[in-house]
């Protein structure tokens, strides 16, 4: 059995995932970048509450990445797969639910203690299941230097992975 910091040090071992189109994917490694684009609706009235109505926008955006790889490939047919351990070097990695039932928390909070858990929402998701939760992990902020955390890309079968391929990023089918 492991101990309670072998399973932290596991979890943050784990690769992460982000699953995209294809336009999006050559411009994610074309740019080399992670372009900020998700925002997190449940943190805009409490980040706007919390640093001042003139706040910038970019703050409330982010990469959106998930720990489920089944989930990614519900969200897109090509999937890149992060490094989390280099990740977390250069970028803060906060778990995050977008089904979260209290918008009043701001899971970006290191002085909250109940925002740095990702909790089951009691509304229904977007799949239509009460209480889920799609392991979302969280980047404010653009992803710069893309290539260097991508460890492989993931695509559906029959997909052209040449345009990725000259990336010398290795590519796999699922």
């Amino acid at each position: 059995m492991l101990s309670f910091k072998q399973f932290l040090t596991e979890a943050r071992m784990a690769p992460l995932y982000h699953a995209t189109n294809e336009r999006a994917a050559l411009n994610i490694l074309n740019d080399n970048k992670f372009k900020a684009v998700t925002m997190q609706k449940s943190t805009l009235l409490h980040q706007q509450t919390k640093i001042g109505k003139n706040a910038s926008s970019d703050s409330l955006y982010g990469v959106s990445l998930t720990r489920n790889l089944k989930l990614a490939k519900g969200f897109g047919y090509i999937i890149f797969v992060l490094d989390q351990q280099k990740l977390a070097q250069n970028y803060k990695i906060k778990p995050f639910n977008y089904w979260n039932s209290d918008a009043s928390l701001d899971p970006f909070d290191p002085t909250d203690e109940k925002s740095n858990v990702a909790r089951i929402s009691d509304r229904l998701s977007y799949a239509g299941e009460k209480n889920s939760n799609e392991y979302e992990e969280f980047v404010y902020g653009d992803i710069k230097n893309a290539k260097k955390y991508i460890t492989k890309v993931l695509m559906q079968n029959g997909m052209n992975k040449n345009p990725i391929k000259l990336h010398n990023i290795p590519v796999e089918y699922f």
